[in-house]
């Protein structure tokens, strides 16, 4: 007489995030430089291998070691410097539900830094994240993927970091000039129309916006599009024209200067992958 087990099957939730993908990952040790002041389309996670460094996000700043992860979001300014020998892992990602995923390991714009903790298996995920996408091929980019959902698996147990200097009170016209800089990347976007938005003059509106991220408005809308730009031609089939002009560039020509100029190489090679690093994270 033969004994039936009783089937057990478990479903995920309908609404449970899966529309997202990665873009790139690398790693690299730096020594201590100047601060780095980005804005970037596309969401990036850091993973601290070695060495420290100095991460603000959100008018809050942390300090980072071994085994810390930093995470930043689309179109928000961050700032990160290291100190000598500060090494990393990272990878950048994006999908209608790239926020909802980070959220339900407990990572959001308030809390994007989780604290530290040497753990082996997490540096094999990103290593394998890194091998999946070089390999190139159908099974390397499933690997990829599959590391990336186990590492953030990993780093979800891990708690925030608390801000070693917190925050202060946010200025709402410098957020309005961050939000029209981030929608503004195919428009004729200038200083003058930029202050109109919130009612003060350019200098005015120039200097908040500087005291208040680091960077003059005109400077991140040109580094907001050139990554932008860069994401384009590296992930999607779009033309140089097409992507020159989704940045505000309704000349090719004028764009393929501005991007060597700001990239370090021309949009045709940025496409190949020729004779350029990845893009530190």
């Amino acid at each position: 007489m033969s004994l039936s087990r009783p089937q057990i099957e478990f479903r995920t939730p309908v609404d449970y995030p899966h529309r997202v993908r990665v873009l790139f990952a690398g790693a690299m040790a730096m020594e201590s430089r100047a601060p780095i002041r980005l804005v970037r389309p596309y969401y990036l996670i850091h993973y601290v291998t070695a060495g420290s460094g100095r991460v603000a996000l959100a008018g809050r700043e942390y300090r980072l070691g071994p085994g810390g992860a930093f995470f930043f979001f689309p179109g928000h300014f961050h700032e990160y410097e290291p100190t000598p020998r500060w090494a990393y892992a990272w990878a950048a990602f994006q999908g209608p539900d790239a926020a909802a995923l980070l959220s339900s390991i407990g990572v959001d714009p308030t809390r994007p830094v989780l604290d530290g903790g040497r753990d082996a298996p997490l540096r094999l995920r990103f290593a394998e994240l890194r091998q999946g996408i070089q390999r190139g091929t159908g099974e390397g980019l499933m690997a990829a993927q599959s590391a990336f959902f186990a590492a953030l698996a990993r780093l979800g147990r891990r708690s925030p970091l608390a801000p070693s200097r917190p925050a202060g009170p946010p200025d709402e016209r410098v957020e309005r000039m961050q939000t029209a800089l981030e929608r503004g990347l195919d428009q004729d976007l200038d200083a003058t129309r930029l202050a109109s938005l919130v009612g003060l003059d350019p200098d005015h509106a120039a200097k908040l916006f500087r005291r208040a991220t680091g960077r003059t408005p005109m400077g991140m809308l040109r580094d907001l599009r050139m990554e932008c730009a860069w994401n384009q031609l590296r992930t999607t089939a779009r033309s140089v024209s097409e992507v020159a002009a989704s940045v505000g560039y309704g000349d090719p020509f004028t764009f393929s200067k501005a991007f060597h100029r700001h990239m370090g190489l021309t949009p045709t090679a940025c496409r190949k992958g020729d004779g350029r690093r990845d893009r530190p994270g």
